[in-house]
């Protein structure tokens, strides 16, 4: 009897003492768990998160790798938290084409690992990897290489009007005659328009071409990047900026007039709106 009791017993205190295995989840489930834990992933709310690693004190903002987990990135500023936040922002918008206003942190403002989220309809969550991974700084580098692809010459759209715009609009003597709003909008018109020439050049198969498709680029990169808005209060700053002759071409008119069809006859040339 007292055996019995015993035998009884300790198998009890073992089934007690053995932890239950947990249930292995399925595979959707952890394919889903792993996609949220991700260095680029999409939240409950549709916005694009990127899990960086800022790695402050570089001499230029460069993504160094891109991991499962985190995104590797130098930051080309001091390591202060003012300092690195603000340059890392001013970098994902020149690598990714974004305005700030699309871009804010979720966590880790105040440290190295931080959770930047973006929103925008612009950008989709496979396009990250692919523009992140080979933004270059040099934005304006794009026209060359484009160049250097259709050999359009010193008259063709590359180097006549892309290039020679870019470096103007990328001047700081120029920068500085614009308002921060203003400044805002040539740094994303800039960036749209660089990315814009790139996926011209994939497809395009002649000078004529790159040409049509790149003014037609002007007119939807202007007014995602608020140019009605601008064109109110910049005036002066874009007549200082622009070689007007550019405008000449018949291709180059009728990009301004769907801009201004767009922004209203009157909604950018008040002449007392400066």
């Amino acid at each position: 009897m007292q055996n019995g009791l015993f035998r009884l017993t300790a198998a009890v205190f073992r089934e007690k003492m053995v932890k239950p295995k947990k249930p292995i989840g399925t595979t959707a489930q952890n394919t889903d768990k792993k996609a949220a834990e991700s260095a680029i992933f999409a939240d409950s709310e549709g916005r694009i998160g990127l899990r960086i690693h800022a790695k402050p004190g570089a001499k230029k903002s460069c993504v160094v790798a891109i991991g499962e987990s985190e995104i590797d990135v130098s930051i080309g500023a001091a390591p202060r938290e003012g300092a690195a936040n603000e340059e890392l922002i001013s970098y994902l918008m020149a690598a990714l084409g974004l305005r700030k206003n699309e871009l804010q942190f979720d966590k880790g403002a105040k440290s190295r690992s931080k959770v930047v989220l973006i929103e925008t309809k612009r950008l989709t969550i496979d396009e990250v990897p692919l523009i992140a991974a080979t933004a270059q700084p040099e934005l304006c580098d794009a026209y060359e290489t484009v160049e250097r692809k259709f050999n359009c010459g010193p008259r063709g759209y590359p180097l006549h009007f892309g290039l020679r715009n870019c470096l103007v609009f990328n001047n700081q003597t120029i920068i500085d005659k614009f308002t921060p709003k203003g400044r805002e909008f040539v740094g994303c018109s800039t960036r749209c328009l660089v990315k814009s020439i790139l996926n011209i050049s994939e497809f395009s198969t002649s000078c004529a071409q790159v040409q049509e498709e790149a003014f037609k680029s002007h007119v939807d990169c202007y007014l995602n990047c608020d140019f009605c808005d601008v064109c109110k209060t910049e005036k002066l700053a874009f007549m200082k900026s622009y070689d007007w002759t550019d405008f000449l071409s018949f291709a180059a008119l009728q990009q301004v007039f769907a801009i201004v069809r767009k922004c209203g006859v009157f909604g950018c040339f008040r002449v007392f709106d400066f």
